[in-house]
């Protein structure tokens, strides 16, 4: 029998980050039982995953068949797991997706400087 949890897409957040964790907070009240968030502060290193530093410069996201994801796209990519995955949808369109990676990259900047 398989662990039900190794079927699951996986989310890794800063759960250090009063910010990242709000949103988590919205992403699990609203998600669909299929995807599993993971704080970053309880992992142990492991060889097949990103490490821990990597993990906190920006959300990454492992689907259950063990592709990655990182930036907007782990972001899209979580959301789908709820009702409103659609309003991300359209941030991966190729103007858009420019946009969204430019902003995504100005708040990764703002949060390092807060400590967050």
């Amino acid at each position: 029998m398989q662990d039900s949890a190794a079927t699951k897409d996986r989310v890794y957040y800063d759960d250090q980050c009063p910010i990242c964790t709000a949103e988590m907070r919205q992403l699990q009240r609203l998600q669909r039982g299929r995807l599993e968030l993971v704080p970053i502060s309880t992992l142990p290193p492991n060889p097949v995953r990103p490490d821990n530093s990597a993990l906190l410069a920006e959300l990454h996201f492992e689907t259950s068949d063990g592709r990655w994801l990182k930036g907007v796209d782990a972001n899209v990519a979580a959301w789908q797991h709820t009702p409103y995955g659609w309003l991300w949808r359209p941030l991966r369109w190729p103007v858009l997706r420019q946009c969204a990676e430019f902003g995504y990259r100005l708040w990764l900047a703002w949060r390092s400087r807060r400590s967050c």
